[in-house]
C-alpha cells in the first residue's frame, strides 16, 4: 500500500510541513539540458541519453535546484508573488562507474519576492534556510545537531 511506503510518508508530511509555511510545490520532468547541466556538473556527459526527444530534455536531472532557480526566474518575471518554492523528486548521479537514482528535496526561498504586505517581517536568511533543513531532518528521523551547515559563497556549487 502506498500509506505504507516511507519515501510516500516522507514527501507528504515534507509537503504539509513546507505548505504551511506558505511554500508552493513544484513538479518537474526528472529530463534535463545537458548543456545547462555540463555547466554545473563534472560527469555531466554521463547522464545524457541515447537517443533524446528533444535537445532541452536530453539528459538525466543530478538536482532538483537548476528547475526550483529557473520557476523562481520564470515567476519573478511575471510579477507572481510567492514565499518560497520546493520539490521532492528523483535524481540521478554517476558515481564510481554506475548510475545511481536517489530520492532529493530541495527548497528555494527568495530574498525579495515582490510580495506586498503591511507587516514589516525580516527578510529570509541562512539561519531562516537552516531551521527548515534543520526541520526536515527531523521529518525524516534525522538528529539535526549531528550535521554542521555554514553559507556557501562564491560559485553556486
Amino acid at each position: 500500500h502506498r500509506e505504507d511506503d516511507a519515501t510516500y510518508k516522507y514527501t507528504v508530511a515534507l509537503a504539509n510541513y513546507l505548505s504551511n509555511y506558505g511554500f508552493n510545490e513544484c513538479q518537474h520532468y526528472t529530463l534535463s539540458d545537458g548543456k545547462v547541466l555540463a555547466k554545473y556538473f563534472e560527469n555531466a556527459d554521463k547522464l545524457e541519453l541515447s537517443n533524446p526527444l528533444t535537445s532541452d530534455q536530453g539528459a538525466l536531472r543530478p538536482t532538483l535546484l537548476l528547475g526550483l532557480l529557473n520557476a523562481v526566474r520564470l515567476n519573478l518575471s511575471n510579477g507572481n508573488a510567492f514565499q518560497g518554492l520546493f520539490e521532492s523528486g528523483r535524481i540521478f548521479r554517476f558515481e564510481k562507474d554506475a548510475l545511481m537514482e536517489l530520492m532529493a528535496s530541495a527548497f528555494v526561498i527568495p530574498q525579495d519576492c515582490g510580495k506586498r504586505t503591511w507587516a514589516n517581517l525580516q527578510k529570509p536568511d541562512f539561519f531562516t534556510a537552516k531551521k527548515i533543513a534543520c526541520d526536515i531532518l527531523g521529518i525524516l528521523g534525522v538528529d539535526a545537531s549531528r550535521v554542521s551547515f555554514k553559507p556557501l559563497e562564491g560559485a553556486l556549487w
